[in-house]
Formats: C-alpha cells, structure tokens, sequence
C-alpha cells in the first residue's frame, strides 16, 4: 500500500515554514526568529517586546522581520561588537571640561564629574575656586572636633562589642547544640547578670529553657528522679576560650598523629576489657549528634559538691581542686556521667550542688587496673584523661558486663571542661535522701575513705 505525503494533501505552510510530514497528519516548521500560531502560518518573534534579545541595557533593541539589530549606545558609551557598550572614559581620552580633577564612572552611569585638588571646591560643575583659610580653618576645627566625639562613644562601644565579636568567633569553633545556651548572651544580655568574667542567668522554671536543661540531665545525665530546686546558667568567658583553644590543639595534634596511640586498640595487659571500656566510651560519644564527624567528641558530664564550692569553681575554674585530688583512679579533675552515682559527693552536703559541664575528653586511657596500681598516680603518658567504667561501689569492674555499671573521667587539664548549669537541691528532699541511701549502702570502705578526703578538701 502507498503511503500519502500528507504535505501535498494539507493547505501550505506560510513562506518563512516548512511542511514536515508526519505518520499521520504534518506540521509546518518555522525558520529561525518565527513561531508557529497553532495553523499553517509562522509568525515574527518580537524578540525586542519579549526581552529575548542580547542587546546591552544602554542600547536600544529595534526588531526587524525574523531577527532583531541594536541601535547605536548611549551618550557616553560606545559599542563593542554587535550587542555590547563600553564605558568611555571622558578622564582618559581628554573629552571632559574639568579644570582639575575628572573622576570616570559616576552616577549617572556612563558619566564623569569634577573634582578639586586640596583648598579648593567646586565653583560650578566644572570649575574650581580657593578656599579661604577661614572657612578651611573652621572646617578642620569641626572634623577634628566631630572625630573626637566618635572615639568617646566608640572606646565604649568597642569594649562591649570586641569580647562579644571574639566570643562569637569562639562559639563558631563549637557545635551548635552545645554553644545555643549561651548565645544570647552575645545578642541579647537579656536577664544576665555578671561577676567578672563569670556571666549567669536563673532559669525559670517550666520554661522552654528549663525543659531543655532537664532534657539533657534526666535523659543523658541519669537525672531521673532528682529534682533541683534552682538551674542557673553559667557562662565563663575566660574557660569557654581556654576550652576551645584546647580543642583546637588537641585536634591538630590528632591529624599529625603526633601521639601514635591516639584511640590505640594494642594493648599489653587486660586487652578484652580495655577493648570493651573503650568500646563503652564511643557509644558515650556516639549518643550526641553534635559528634558525628568530628575530629574530637564533647560530651556532657557531672561534678558533685556543695554550693560555695561549686560557685567557687564556676568563676575561678577547677584548678585549685584538681592539684590536690589524688583519688582512686590518679591525679585529676573528677567527673561522671551519672548524676546518680555522683550522689555521695553532693546528696550529704548542707547545700547540694551539681555542675552540669561539657567535657573534652581528647585521648582516653580506659583503666581496668586495680586502684591500688592507680591511687595518686599521675595520668599516663600521651593521654588527656581516663576513662574507667566501675560498679555502684566505685571499684573497677574487672570483667564485661551487659549493664549495672557508671562511669568515671578524670581530666589532666581544666580547659578541657566548661561549665554549662549549676543545679542547686533541697537536702531535706525525700527523694534526694532515698536515692542517695540507695546507692551510700553499696560504696566499698576504701572508696568511702578516699570520698570523705575528697569531701573535705572540696569543702575548703
């Protein structure tokens, strides 16, 4: 069977189309510049009208049948090429009326304007005149004297704004989650109050600030039952900064592998447990989003004491207390992630307080050791802290258990901790008392000598 050219069966296309035949029907294709109207016929493209055109803003666009051309540039431009303007520069090529000083490309554009050389202004838009020593005089006085009001007021302004901008600088260094407390203070000072470098706002109670404070101590501090009475926030500008350029070092020192055993698994002694007390500490960190793909975790931990001291250590940091501790697991600064098992060290007190603090734990040694091989030994070589998982009595678990286990960090250095909240609780409180019974019944008699040391040396 033949088949129709249905081109020769349909009324033409227009002259700037051509029919294409098709299985079942034909259309009219349009040359370059023409559109189809939905019949046989083609029609011109106003590429002017549409904005389809390449022409520069300073030259007009004027169409022509299938295709458009651009008018001549404006004064002051002149063309490059078919679409384009350049700027002529009236300055260079001698074409402006300026007795002194041209300057090219100012408003409006494509222009020029005059200018005058030192003790002179513009007579007119062209010419210039002298100064008279009288009128420079005065104004010299009055710049003078305008520039000095603005050091007053900005001497000022910059003490406050300098350590904010460095402070914001700093919080940049950390992650979000871990810096949002703070950062109103840099916004705002809304609520604050301040004691040297010490900054601390009170908390109110049932708001969106003290949900997300008891957040983070019940489900991720063990806080679960305990109720403080107060939650104040803590800034410390002075270890906030000392903490960030320590985790700055700490994290160079890592991606030079300058320590070899950064995150070692080779061990000599104990390999099983230290292996799992290792394996315990990166599910710690693993908990916190803010960690995922960090060079360095943070993580947030407990310090238990008595009100003074804990105040004490908010301004002053934990310096004083970290050359005399000598306890079960070697010199340091003591910390754990229970709030529970930190009760002996807060729940006796006249004044029970709890810091909440992030921590920076850098290289851990996981201790398995006996405590008598670790009682008042400094921290091992290479490592920031050590990390050890114990029973409710405070001893060194000394096998691989599934659960009923705490923790305990030890840190070498106080930058490696800042201070977030300070929780303050009611001796008298029913439930403080019952917990703290709880876990008092189980605490081994070398651990309650080496914790009353310990209390008394806070205490001072």
């Amino acid at each position: 069977m033949d088949i129709l050219d249905d081109c020769l069966q349909t009324p033409p296309c227009s002259f700037n189309g051509t029919c294409v035949d098709l299985l079942v029907g034909s259309v009219c294709s349009c040359l370059a510049g023409y559109f189809n109207n939905g019949s046989r016929d083609c029609i011109d493209i106003n590429e002017c009208s549409s904005n389809s055109h390449q022409c520069h803003r300073f030259r007009d666009c004027i169409n022509t049948i299938g295709n458009y051309t651009c008018n001549d540039c404006y004064e002051g431009w002149k063309n490059n090429g078919t679409y384009d303007c350049i700027d002529i520069n009236e300055c260079e090529t001698q074409t402006h009326y300026c007795t002194q000083l041209c300057i090219n490309g100012t408003f409006p554009a494509g222009s020029f304007t005059c200018s005058c050389r030192e003790g002179f202004i513009l007579a007119d838009k062209i010419n210039c005149k002298a100064v008279e020593n009288r009128v420079l005089m005065i104004s010299l006085i009055a710049a003078f004297t305008i520039l000095a009001v603005l050091i007053i007021i900005a001497v000022p302004l910059l003490k406050i704004y300098v350590p904010r901008y460095r402070l914001y600088q700093d919080f940049k260094l950390l992650p979000y989650e871990i810096v949002q407390p703070w950062r109103d203070y840099v916004f705002s000072r809304l609520g604050w109050q301040s004691d040297g470098e010490l900054k601390t706002r009170v908390i109110i109670p049932d708001s969106v600030e003290w949900e997300s404070m008891l957040n983070l101590f019940t489900k991720y501090l063990d806080g679960t039952g305990l109720k403080p009475t107060k939650a104040t926030l803590l800034l410390n500008i002075r270890l906030v900064t000392n903490f960030v350029s320590r985790r700055e070092l700490l994290t160079r020192r890592k991606m030079e592998n300058v320590n070899q055993s950064f995150y070692t698994e080779k061990w000599n002694k104990d390999a099983e447990l230290k292996t799992w007390v290792q394996s315990e500490f990166k599910k710690k960190i693993e908990l916190f989003s803010w960690n995922e793909g960090a060079e360095l975790p943070i993580i947030p931990v407990v310090h238990g004491t008595n009100r003074t001291p804990a105040w004490k250590i908010a301004k002053t940091g934990f310096m004083p207390t970290s050359t005399t501790d000598k306890l079960f697991y070697g010199q340091g600064i003591y910390f754990t992630s229970s709030a529970k098992y930190a009760l002996p060290y807060y729940a006796i007190k006249n004044e029970p307080a709890l810091l909440i603090c992030y921590l920076l734990p850098g290289n851990i040694y996981p201790v398995t050791e006996n405590h008598l091989e670790t009682m008042g030994k400094a921290m091992k070589s290479f490592y920031n802290s050590s990390y050890v998982l114990t029973n409710r009595n405070g001893t060194c678990c000394d096998e691989i258990k599934e659960n009923d286990f705490y923790d305990e960090i030890v840190i070498e250095q106080e930058a490696q901790i800042a201070p977030v909240y300070l929780l303050e609780f009611d001796k008298e409180d029913y439930e403080l008392k019952e917990q703290f019974d709880e876990f008092n019944k189980g605490i081994s008699n070398i651990r309650t000598e080496s914790l009353f040391m310990n209390n008394q040396l806070i205490d001072d």
